[in-house]
């Protein structure tokens, strides 16, 4: 009898732990991304790829993780980074292997980790969405999407919101719910784009562009006066600012709505402007009290 009882025992510890063994499971996390913000161009930034865990093992316990730079050391258990907290990617995208260690049994699975730079819009000065009012009252429905081909055809860019106001753009707060059925409240009317490319504020990038409901009695040549102008955008030492008033006040001012720059044009024609001082970054123009622009140091 007691040789039976200790047998039995000795079957159930076993199926116990292939049981738990069996349970061993390792979810693929969404993919970490972040600004390049250290160095702009060099692809290369600090993540913590321990928080991944969560969603790698979700209500799992006594299960060890561990992050490989290939395959084979997962398979392998090489230990994996030995600081997982702050690790430096070393090519741009690059893909992390993750071992998830149970009692007695292993899973594996990857994601991936990526360092991007701010969204470079094609233009800043896009052409307006006009539609013909039929019924003369200003009022039409936009389908305000149809202006992303002018700005890019790029489809990585993470998150692309539209706002009322460049300040609700700026601190992402009251997005417009369903840009692709918008009735515009005046006319016409500025929007705000805000392209993400990476969580961080450095990988903001905010746009305008007008809607235009045309009843026929403006015209749309005579609505589409010469906008402000800059270029080259990017720029890296000097700029070119066009369309602008003799006397007209140059405002230049950071992502924090600090001035860094003013000016007061004293040319007839174009005004250049000398940012080889400023840091990397977006930055945005104010000319008197038109709309801002904004541009990118690189």
């Amino acid at each position: 009898m007691k040789k039976t009882t200790l047998k039995l025992l000795g079957i159930l510890c076993i199926l116990s732990s292939f049981t738990a063994a069996s349970q061993v499971t390792a979810n693929e996390p969404q993919d970490l991304i972040t600004c390049d913000i250290n160095n702009p161009g060099d692809g290369v930034e600090i993540f913590d790829l321990t928080t991944t865990i969560p969603e790698i093992i979700g209500d799992q316990t006594n299960v060890t993780v561990t992050f490989h730079l290939t395959s084979g050391g997962a398979l392998g258990n090489d230990n994996g980074f030995p600081n997982p907290e702050a690790y430096e990617n070393i090519v741009n995208p690059q893909l992390v292997f993750v071992r998830v260690q149970g009692n007695g049994d292993s899973v594996i699975t990857t994601f991936t980790i990526e360092v991007r730079l701010p969204f470079e819009p094609d233009t800043t000065t896009p052409d307006p969405l006009v539609l013909v009012d039929a019924d003369g009252n200003g009022i039409e429905i936009f389908d305000l999407t149809d202006i992303i081909p002018q700005f890019t055809n790029d489809p990585f860019v993470v998150d692309i919101s539209y706002y009322e106001t460049f300040q609700n753009a700026e601190t992402a707060s009251n997005p417009i719910a369903d840009p692709e059925n918008y009735t515009n409240i005046v006319n016409p009317q500025t929007i705000y784009v805000r392209f993400q490319n990476a969580p961080q504020e450095e990988c903001v990038t905010i746009v305008s562009f007008d809607i235009f409901a045309d009843d026929g009695t403006i015209g749309v040549p005579d609505y589409i006066r010469p906008s402000v102008k800059i270029y080259p955008n990017p720029a890296s030492s000097v700029m070119t600012v066009e369309n602008i008033d003799l006397e007209a006040r140059i405002t230049l001012y950071d992502m924090l709505g600090r001035t860094v720059a003013s000016f007061v044009n004293d040319q007839t024609n174009a005004y250049t402007i000398d940012i080889s001082a400023f840091t990397k970054g977006m930055y945005f123009m104010r000319v008197d009290d038109k709309q801002p622009i904004s541009f990118i140091k690189n």
